[in-house]
């Protein structure tokens, strides 16, 4: 068996222990180019001691042999040697395989190891934003502008005039609250209406029927809600009006 580990050992090892790991990130830990970690992981492959799933790498039960046997300095029947093709990178020699490692090398693997896990976390957390629709993380600052209330007071606006309460609760929880209690928002039915958009609405009233068509699409969706609680009623079969304050 060879005294030193190759570069090939060392990335079969970490696969090893970080199944679905990437190209890039092997590339990173190692501090090689991703042309050179891409060749050694198809050489792996190639060999039967990794296969890939989607684009992550997973050692094999060949590959688990290989390093349980501790001799990889001999060839396989019918097999060559696993080498690299590219000169060996600064730093990247090798390390006994008899010996310890120092504190410094061990720190360094576990601070790469924590850059990973934390880029994960932090692909999984942009993944979870695009599919909600929001970043959970910047939530309170994508409320919207300022709004300025009695007494100098100022609070973050909804982001859009008309949501249904269920969206509102799901993003802004901790706004949510506070826009019903300082009157920033009105509950109608389902929906969360800001309030100077709802006075403006009620001042068309009352609506002939074939105008109702022509309300732009949150006006409309208000509309309905409105009928749908009995805030509105069809009067003489011509127009709709208000039956109760709501404001």
């Amino acid at each position: 068996m060879s005294r030193e580990k190759t570069l090939t050992v060392k990335i079969l090892e970490f696969v090893r222990d970080n199944p679905s790991v990437s190209v890039k990130e092997v590339a990173e830990f190692f501090n090689i180019p991703q042309d050179l970690a891409r060749v050694i992981l198809q050489k792996l492959r190639n060999k039967g001691f990794v296969r890939k799933e989607g684009k992550g790498f997973f050692i094999t039960e060949k590959g688990e042999w290989l390093l349980g046997r501790g001799e990889t300095s001999r060839q396989e029947p019918g097999e060559k040697e696993i080498s690299e093709t590219s000169q060996p990178q600064p730093g990247l020699s090798g390390e006994p395989s008899t010996g310890g490692r120092s504190v410094e090398e061990r720190l360094r693997d576990v601070e790469a190891r924590v850059k990973l896990i934390e880029d994960k976390l932090r692909r999984i957390e942009e993944a979870l934003s695009k599919i909600s629709g929001f970043d959970r993380r910047s939530a309170g600052e994508k409320a919207g502008s300022k709004l300025e209330l009695e007494g100098g007071k100022t609070i973050s606006k909804p982001p859009k005039p008309v949501m249904s309460l269920q969206e509102a609760a799901n993003q802004f929880p901790a706004l949510l609250e506070q826009w019903k209690i300082e009157g920033v928002v009105v509950q109608v039915g389902s929906l969360l209406v800001e309030r100077n958009f709802l006075v403006d609405f009620i001042k068309k009233f009352p609506i002939p029927v074939d105008k109702v068509e022509e309300l732009q699409p949150m006006e409309k969706a208000v509309f309905n809600e409105l009928r749908r609680e009995a805030l509105i009623i069809l009067h003489g079969g011509r127009e709709y009006k208000i039956v109760r304050n709501i404001v």
